[in-house]
């Protein structure tokens, strides 16, 4: 990095003032400018790269046929100041300029003009090799890195290799906080199933305990009423033979019925924690699909 501040330093110094304006524009800052007298092609860049109107220097630009083969259409930077101008009016330039030339150049107007273009250029340098990755959105090493450095020759070359940086270090953070989401997603579930398996056998303990207490008053009242309550328990025992055995087979079949009586059974008690029983679920889900 180091290093790189230095290039920096030195091509900054030694960089016109259309490179430096279109520099700062990529990188989102501005480079204000005195055009030189009668110079069109100053006075556009001055102005576009400064997010001003340049309608009228671009039509005179328009006038003025190519003269061996110098003409704004054939120019990075002329190109790319006479497109932010009207994009409309330059496409067909854009794309016969890109076809002609870098993986480097396509990065540079893609990310001047805000745009993705369908072009598939094959890579002529390293700087063209990891103009490509970036564009591609594909993994960058520090070799990519290293193997560019010593190749840089002008600020965009420099502002590739910027770019290849910023995208380690968010790849890196990326990597980090899958790392994280995995370990936090791993304690959550445990945490579930352990409170899921503790609030179920509270729960069986409770129902227990329910019987214990109630079954006695049951079989004594029983007992002194039970001629009249005979019949009846006749009917209850057939009946609640059927929808035990009804209520038992949906139950056992249907995915949907489980998970809403087990939903409904848990947020009881995760409610008495003061925590969502659909929050935490919905949390751990998220964080699996991070990883």
């Amino acid at each position: 990095m180091v290093h790189i501040e230095q290039i920096e330093r030195t091509l900054l110094n030694k960089s016109s003032d259309r490179e430096l304006a279109l520099f700062r524009f990529l990188e989102g800052k501005r480079h204000s400018f005195k055009a030189k007298p009668n110079d069109l092609e100053d006075e556009l860049c001055s102005k576009a790269f400064s997010c001003e109107d340049a309608i009228s220097e671009l039509e005179e630009l328009k006038k003025i046929k190519p003269f061996k083969g110098f003409h704004y259409s054939n120019n990075l930077i002329t190109l790319i100041a006479a497109s932010l101008t009207s994009e409309e009016s330059e496409s067909s330039n854009v794309y016969k300029y890109l076809n002609l030339h870098s993986c480097r150049d396509l990065l540079i107007f893609s990310k001047a003009l805000n745009k993705e273009f369908n072009l598939d250029l094959k890579p002529n340098t390293t700087v063209d090799s990891v103009a490509k990755k970036i564009l591609n959105n594909e993994l960058i090493t520090q070799n990519d890195i290293g193997n560019c450095v010593t190749k840089i020759t002008d600020l965009f070359d420099l502002f590739v290799v910027k770019q290849a940086v910023s995208l380690i270090w968010s790849q890196y953070e990326k990597s980090e906080s899958i790392d994280i989401y995995k370990k936090i997603s791993v304690i959550n579930e445990k945490m579930i199933k352990r409170l899921n398996l503790l609030f179920t056998v509270i729960g069986s303990l409770a129902i227990c305990w329910l019987l214990t207490y109630i079954s006695p008053y049951v079989v004594d009242y029983a007992t002194k009423h039970w001629d009249s309550l005979e019949p009846i328990a006749y009917l209850l025992d057939k009946a609640l033979l059927l929808i035990g055995f009804l209520g038992a087979y949906k139950f056992i079949n249907s995915e949907k019925a489980k998970n809403s009586i087990t939903k409904y059974y848990f947020s009881f008690f995760y409610r008495l924690l003061g925590v969502s029983y659909s929050e935490l679920t919905s949390l751990n889900h998220n964080l699996k699909s991070k990883t």
